[in-house]
Order: structure tokens, then sequence, then C-alpha cells
């Protein structure tokens, strides 16, 4: 299953053994530092440092990520092995682990969920495709675990869980900072910008308020040839953050927070081929829009009982996004005149209250235990509606008559409603034998339902009456389900310390998905062709062999490990011609691979790194789309690569400091990073007409930093060499867009900036 593939391959395996070699052979010396511990809350059993925590975890500081000149982890998670994130615009993300991926997000899609969950602190807040865009102000750092998670984090975890951390009220010293950024993109003749800043402000003793605001400009790059726009998809950012700790009752500590995120984005990051170049140019008739209004409210209680520790975590978010794209419908109805939508708009809007209670025991025991209770409730309102002028004109059909449309020249009207209801209890117990073993045992019961209404219309929206007679007699599509799941889902985990420095650990580890309601097929726009009216759960089962360790008097960090994942009844998607789409529960996937992670300190002033991971996720034996809905296509053949995923991922890192005496002190601090990404493909089929590749690319950033206790200034540069970053490439099905046959969603270009931050 293991293979080399070509000279990146053999380089990443080279470095690999490098680094081993390196471990085990630099000379001590007493003027050497350590590499400083990372303390993470990754087993959410308290804090502890990540060496010794038995599970495959990387952790990205704040400071780190601001410093490297980006305000969001989508770049700098670039660097983190068997972790691969896809953006197709603001807050429209996807993100895969370990290979864990059979099929990109589509906006249009609420049944496709989310293999990975993104949590801001205790609350959960992904969707398929669209976690919130939030930028780093006011968080101390972002955990990113690998392999399911589900016992602890629930059905959303799948692949694995990323958290963002949030900085906590401080009630002992008043202090803050201000931060302002100012770039330069190539391909744009705009200016990128951002100022940010925070504050911590004691009230009483027991008492601590914090703040932060955001506010800031992406210079948009990509030129809308049809409009005569350059730079047409600039994105504007407003954030705020505002955080409480009371801890006046002894034995208690109340956390309250509230954070707000609007992003306002002129266009989407795609440009298409066929254009005659290899620029980034879109054409539209009209502008595209992206609106993103997030809003969490979160109440966490800490309170001592009886040395035993009861966390409650209580979340509300309100959500409403709202997305104008537009197309060209030139040969979609089978006829020569253009027809460009011009007044599409859809929007999601979606209100999720959660609940967390966890009783911890003391963690100082050599038995330990938490046991929680989880509550989930999410309504969701999805509306699509594509208006092309015009249209009913040229079919000579009256969109209102026919297709039961509100308005003239519907195209297609959507409405998704949805609620969901989901109850969880878990517990996780850790018993250690001696001082070397370990046992941690884990399981949830989960209990899951939806209620499902759905209403199409228009002419793309519509389906064949039962008795027809001519004329033919067209009407809306509706559906309806109350879809339920329960079960359980388990980890265990063996972990065993030779000595202080090494933690080696063997885990098996279950992950699940719920099932949807499948979106019906319009027969009429289609072909007669129909879909199956639901889909159920897939799961996984994940093997893992992992090796942590600290050598050469804490100078050098090297963890391991290997890993192999069973995903069956794999939620597949089967799209048609005619744009639908359907997804039934059919086919297996093998993921195997191998991740690494280094640190050495080769002096006190010079640290270098290598993260690389290598996998090989392949679809199990043929898979076709069943032929009772229509004709049978293949939706995966026996080892084909699981889409959305490279096989080989690496980064090289350095940082090198240089204490300064002037300007009060402090250090001068350079660093640098070499990403390699390989290829993947859109889809499992390489048959399928609709199957794409991204290519590989490399990309190089670097950054020097003045700091001191005081102030900081520093220039940075991200993707240095202008590569062109494509983060997916799609097909435009049905010939929807003529002389377009294909969409780059483009990450971005080289950017150089300059930032400065003064500590108050």
């Amino acid at each position: 299953m293991f293979k080399l593939k070509n000279g990146i391959s053999h380089l990443a395996l080279a470095g690999a053994s490098l680094a081993s070699i390196i471990a085990f052979t630099v000379f001590p010396s007493p003027g050497y530092a350590e590499i400083e511990e990372v303390v993470v809350t990754a087993n959410r059993r308290g804090t502890a440092t990540l060496q010794d925590i038995p599970l495959s975890v990387s952790a990205l500081s704040a400071e780190d990520i601001v410093s490297s000149g980006v305000g969001s982890i989508v770049d700098f998670v670039k660097a983190v092995p068997s972790v691969n994130i896809i953006q197709m615009g603001p807050g429209q993300t996807q993100t895969t682990i370990r290979g864990i991926a059979n099929g990109y997000f589509r906006p249009t899609e609420t049944a496709d969920r989310p293999l990975t969950a993104i949590y801001l602190d205790d609350v959960p807040i992904s969707i398929q495709g669209a976690t919130p865009d939030l930028k780093v102000v006011d968080f101390e750092r972002v955990e990113i675990l690998r392999g399911p998670q589900g016992t602890l984090f629930g059905a959303g975890s799948m692949a694995g869980t990323i958290r963002y951390i949030t900085k906590k009220p401080d009630a002992d010293e008043f202090s803050g900072q201000i931060q302002g950024v100012l770039s330069e993109v190539a391909d744009s003749d705009d200016m990128g910008w951002n100022v940010s800043g925070s504050v911590n402000v004691p009230i009483a003793d027991s008492l601590a308020f914090s703040g932060s605001v955001y506010q800031g400009e992406d210079a948009g790059f990509i030129d809308n040839v049809g409009t005569g726009e350059d730079d047409a998809n600039s994105v504007e950012t407003t954030q705020a953050r505002g955080a409480l700790r009371f801890t006046g009752i002894e034995g208690l500590t109340l956390d309250a927070s509230i954070i707000h995120s609007n992003v306002e984005a002129d266009g989407n990051t795609n440009a298409y081929f066929g254009t005659g170049t290899d620029d980034r140019i879109i054409e539209t008739i009209t502008p595209e829009s992206y609106e993103d209004d997030f809003l969490l409210v979160n109440i966490t209680a800490e309170i001592d009982i009886a040395g035993m520790t009861l966390v409650s975590s209580t979340g509300y978010i309100d959500r409403e996004m709202e997305l104008r794209p537009t197309g060209n419908y030139e040969n979609l109805i089978g006829n020569n005149l253009p027809l460009r939508q011009n007044d599409s708009l859809l929007t999601n809007e979606i209100e999720t209250f959660t609940q967390e209670i966890r009783l911890l025991s003391p963690q100082e025991n050599r038995l330990t235990w938490q046991l929680g209770v989880f509550y989930e409730d999410t309504e969701r309102l999805y509306d699509q509606n594509n208006i092309a002028p015009g249209v009913d004109a040229i079919t000579g059909l009256d969109s209102v008559l026919f297709f039961g449309a509100d308005v003239p020249d519907t195209i297609f009207f959507g409405q998704h409603s949805i609620d969901e209801q989901q109850l969880a209890i878990f517990a996780d117990v850790s018993f250690r034998f001696n001082d070397q073993w370990n046992l941690s045992v884990g399981t949830r019961y989960f209990d899951f339902e939806q209620d499902f209404d759905l209403f199409f219309s228009g002419l793309a929206g519509s389906g064949y009456s039962p008795n027809p007679s001519p004329p033919p007699v067209f009407l809306p599509l509706t559906n309806a389900g109350n879809p339920k799941e329960d079960g359980f889902t388990s980890r265990v985990i063996l972990s065993y310390e030779p000595n202080d420095d090494v933690l080696l650990f063997a885990e098996v580890s279950e992950g699940f998905r719920y099932g949807a309601v499948n979106e019906p097929v319009a027969s009429a726009f289609c072909g007669g062709l129909t879909g199956p009216v639901s889909f159920g759960s897939d799961e996984l089962t994940n093997y893992a062999l992992g090796a942590k360790s600290q050598l050469a008097d804490q100078r050098v960090t090297l963890n391991a490990t290997v890993f192999f994942i069973d995903w069956t009844d794999v939620q597949s998607e089967f799209a048609l011609d005619c744009g639908y789409y359907y997804r039934v529960n059919e086919g297996t996937v093998h993921s195997a691979g191998i991740e690494l992670e280094t640190a050495f300190r080769i002096t006190d002033n010079w640290m270098v790194g290598l993260n690389s991971s290598y996998t090989d996720a392949e679809a199990q034996d043929d898979v076709f789309s069943p032929g009772a809905f229509g004709p049978p296509g293949v939706v995966a053949l026996d080892g084909q690569k699981a889409p959305l995923f490279p096989e080989w991922i690496a980064s090289f890192h350095t940082e090198y400091a240089v204490p300064l005496a002037i300007g009060g002190g402090g250090n001068l601090t350079f660093r640098g990073d070499i990403q390699y990404r390989d290829e993947y493909g859109n889809i499992f089929a390489t048959g399928n007409t609709l199957y794409r590749v991204t290519p590989s690319q490399t990309l190089l950033n670097a950054s020097v930093n003045y700091v001191t206790d005081r102030w900081e200034v520093g220039l940075f540069g991200t993707n240095l060499t202008d590569s062109k970053n494509v983060a997916i490439i799609t097909a435009n099905p049905g010939g929807a867009f003529p002389g377009y046959e294909d969409s780059r969603f483009h990450g971005s270009p080289r950017t150089i900036g300059i930032r400065g931050k003064v500590n108050f």
C-alpha cells in the first residue's frame, strides 16, 4: 500500500530519516536551551503538556500565527501533517484529516455533514464547508486532534477535531495591545490592511474583563472581465469579542463571553479555465457577493465539589449567511441564447443551542474518570432563488403557471427547513497501573432526530405529474422526513512510558456521522431520473501506534504516528449531468499513513523542524450508483484515491533569534518555512466527466520581527514565489458555463506586508 511516487516522496522520506539520525547524534552542550513545552487541553481533563497526551495532537500558538503575517489559520495549518484545508471563499472552508473525505463541499447542499469538528473553546461551530472565518485575535492557541474524537466531541469529529482556545480574563494585572498590518498582494491594485486591539481589565480582586476588536480588508486579486471590475474579490471583516471571569466564590470559576464576526466579500476566490490565459480571471455579468454574520454567546462554569470538578458549558449561536452567485445559463436549456442569472440569492439562517455538563474525578488518583451529557438543538432555514430574466420568453413556458414559481423567469427556487436535536451521554475512564502503564477507555451513547421539509419549484426544480397527459403538467417538488439514529461509539488507548522523555501509545477508536434526507431529483429537468429518499449513517474504525519523545537534554522533539482507518457504508455522492446529486451508503475506504513532527534546538538561538505525512486513502472494490434511480454510474473504482487529500504533505520550518541591546533590548527573530502538498482530485472516479486534479504546490513564507516587552515591528511575506496556490479545481456540469469548463479556487497570491504592535 505504501509506495513512492516522485522525487518529493524520496525527499520527504530522506528528511524523516535524517531527522531521526540527528535526534540521536546531536552532541549535548551546556549552552543549549530546551524546547519550550506546549500546554493543551485536548483530553478535556484540564491542562497537560503536548508530549504527555497519548494522542496525535498538534498545537499552534496564536502569537506565531499573527507574527507570520496571517490573521486566520487556513494558511498556517498547511504546516500541520495529515490536515488539508480547502477554502472556496471566505467562510466556505472544508477541512479534511487523514484522507477521510469523499467529495467537495457544495454551498447548495444541506445534507452533507462535517467530518471534522471545529470548536471554539467548548462549543461546536462547524458546518460542512462553512466554518466561520474567525480572525486570531484574543486567542491563545489552536489545537488539532487527528483521528476520530467521537467519545468526547461527538458525531462531527469522525476524522478529527480542531479547537480554537481563547484567552481568559486575568484579575491580576491590566494589560493590552494594539496592532496594525499593511500588505501588498500580487495581481492587486489595492492594499490589504487591518487594525486590531485587545485589553484585559481587572475590575475587582475576583472579577476581570477582556475584550478585543478587529477591522480589516483583504485585497482582491481576481479580475471580473464581465463587469470590468479589477480585484473583484476583496473581503472586509469586522470582529469583536468580550469576556468576563468571576472567581469570587471559593471553588467556582465563571466565564461568560460573546463574539461577533461579520464578513463581507465582493466575490469568491474562483477563476475560470478556458479564458485562454492562466491568470486569475472570472467572467460574470453582475457582481458576486458573500456575507456571513456570526454570533456566539458562551457561559462556562467550573465548580469544585468534594475534590471533583463539575464543568457546565452553555452555548448559543445565531448565524446568517448570504451568497449572491452569478453564472451563464447558455445551453443549459437547449438553446444558444445567453441567459445570465443576475438576481440570484442563497441564504442560510441557523440557530443552535448547546449544553454540556461534565463531572471529572480528582486527577491525581490512579483511577480517573469523567462523565458527561451533551444536548444540541439546531434550527436551519435555507433558501435558494435563481432568476434569469428572459427565460420564460425563450422557453415559451411561464415559470409561475407551469412550474409553480412565485415570480416569473425563475430557473430554480428551493427551501429547506431543518430542525435537529441530539442527546449524548459519554464517559471516559483512565487507570494508571504503575508509573509506566496507563489504560484509557471511553464510550459515548448518542440519540439523534431530524425533522426535514423541502420545497422546490421553477424550471429546474419541478417534476412530472404522476399522470401526465398532453400538454405535460409539471409540479413543484416536495420532500419531508424524520430520520433517527442512536447507538454507541468507543475508544481505547494503552500507553507506556519507559522513561520521562518517551511516551508510546496504541489507540483503537471509532467515528460516526449521521444520515439525512436526500434532496429530490427534478425528473422533468433530468430526463426522468430520480434518487433515493434518504441515506443512513456511515462509520469508521481507526487504529494507531504512536511515539512521542524529547531527546538530547530536551533539545530534540520527535513525534511519529502510524495509522490505519477502515471507513464503511460511506455516504457516497452520485452527481448527475443535470447538476443534481444524491447520496447512497455504498463503498468502503481504507486510509493508511504515517505522521511525523520534529523540532531541533541547534543552539540557544536557532531551531529547525520538519513536519510531514504520507496518506494512502483508497476505495475498496467498485462502487456504482444504484441502477433503480437512473442509469448506473461510477462513484468509485477499486484502488482509486480518495478526493481532497494529498498523499504527501511536508513542511520544513526554521527560526533564528538574535538578542539585541538597542531600543531597550529585545530579540530580532527570523522565521521561514517551505510547505509542499501533493496533487489530489475533487471526486473519486477518474472516469467521471466531473473529475479534476488539483496540482501539487510548494509555498515559501518568511518573516522577520523585532520584539521587545513593549512593542514589536515585523516584515512578512507569504507565498513568496507567487505560486498559483490553487485550493481545488472543479468542473462546471451541464454546460452551464460554455467556454469555461473548470473553476479554480485560489489561495492568496504573493503577499508582502509590515506589521507593528504596541503592548501596554
